[in-house]
């Protein structure tokens, strides 16, 4: 009894010792869970475009959907020592003001606050930014998810090259990715609203432990 008691307390402690936060940016889960289309959410319940037929909302703009890549224009995401083999998004097309400006702009999703996505040869250049309504409410670039000591635009390095969740972010109805220069590679684009934080669930998983653990020595 006793020591099933000291299990609760630990996990009340490391609760309540979790500062809260806006949002949380994490690539923590980098292993592909469907080998045939590379890194994809760690998340139940979200949508998921892959540019393969299994999609959400309604996509816009100057960009294009792609497979390969092309030297000087876009590369594949990377990723368990090989690049993605299927259909990803690439910003921007061109520059030539035919299709618009290097922006491409989702809406038609309803209202989220989690996205994820297969992000390759991340760049300083590139941008995400979230809107609700025609109120931009948060803003990220390449420089904020670039790990491990990687170059910006490195084409291999998994720290520039990673499945990327940014969780409890502000309610969103439209977001956009938008590049100053070539590209912004982007696979299996996630949403959904209030995932569980990775926290969250360690100190769940803990708690059904000890409760278990409780259950069967009474």
């Amino acid at each position: 009894m006793k020591k099933y008691s000291i299990i609760f307390g630990i996990v009340l402690m490391v609760a309540i010792a979790v500062p809260a936060s806006a949002y949380t940016i994490n690539t923590l889960f980098a292993t592909p869970v469907d080998d045939s289309d590379g890194y994809t959410s760690p998340y139940a319940g979200v949508f998921v475009q892959n540019f393969d037929g299994s999609g959400f909302g309604n996509w816009q703009g100057n960009g294009a959907i792609v497979t390969g890549s092309s030297s000087g224009l876009y590369a594949a995401p990377y990723g368990q020592g090989a690049a993605d083999h299927t259909k990803y998004l690439t910003v921007p097309l061109d520059y030539s003001g035919v299709n618009g400006p290097p922006v491409v702009q989702v809406t038609g999703f309803g209202t989220a606050n989690y996205l994820g996505l297969w992000w390759g040869s991340m760049d300083n250049y590139n941008t995400f930014t979230f809107y609700l309504g025609n109120t931009m409410v948060l803003s990220f670039t390449g420089t904020d998810v670039i790990t491990q000591g990687a170059s910006s635009g490195d084409q291999v390095a998994y720290g520039s090259n990673h499945y990327v969740n940014f969780v409890g972010l502000p309610d969103f109805d439209k977001f956009e990715f938008s590049s100053s220069q070539f590209a912004f590679e982007v696979d299996n684009v996630a949403i959904g609203y209030n995932v569980p934080e990775p926290t969250t669930m360690l100190l769940l998983g803990l708690g059904i432990l000890g409760l278990a653990g409780f259950r069967k020595k009474s």
